[in-house]
């Protein structure tokens, strides 16, 4: 008996712990990062904004289900190794910004696709700009170990595949 004390204090302490780094860390983050590729702007423009295409590259959607709702505002629910939540499209300019708006519950964040010519010839730039909320100081707290664009960056990456090319994202902030 005394050793299940033992064990329920060492998880409760570990719990506390990762509240309290939690805590200190502001509730919102911002990550940007940048890749590019050999792909137009069209083209690249195209397959970021076939959102019911995402399963087929995008490594953090495996499952995808569109919901009832606005037609000039669809709204998808998908699952996958992150876990699953709403993704709803906010705003379309083709071919140079794609808006989404996810709600996972514990996390409420929108990603800002900006697709423009790259500085070497005809192939684009892909700017990801993910604005944040974490309420939940514990689940914040688990953030600090992972990467704050580390599923940006994995998106960016897939997307290069998907263009049949082979990038590497880099962070702008």
């Amino acid at each position: 008996m005394r050793w299940l004390f033992i064990g329920v204090g060492v998880v409760a302490g570990v719990i506390a712990v990762v509240a309290g780094v939690g805590y200190s860390m502001p509730n919102v983050h911002v990550a940007q990062v940048q890749a590019e590729y050999r792909a137009s702007v069209d083209s690249t423009y195209s397959v970021l904004a076939d959102v019911e295409g995402w399963p087929e590259w995008h490594p953090s959607v495996e499952n995808l289900t569109p919901l009832d709702g606005d037609p000039g505002q669809p709204s998808y629910r998908i699952s996958g190794p992150d876990g699953s939540m709403t993704i709803t499209v906010t705003g379309r300019e083709p071919p140079k910004r794609l808006t989404t708006l996810a709600d996972g519950g514990m996390f409420i964040g929108r990603w800002t696709y900006s697709v423009e010519p790259s500085g070497q010839g005809q192939g684009s730039r892909v700017t990801v700009t993910e604005e944040a909320r974490i309420d939940n100081i514990v689940i914040r707290g688990l953030t600090m170990f992972r990467s704050q664009s580390g599923t940006i960056e994995r998106m960016l990456r897939a997307l290069g595949t998907r263009l049949g090319d082979r990038v590497e994202p880099h962070r702008i902030n």
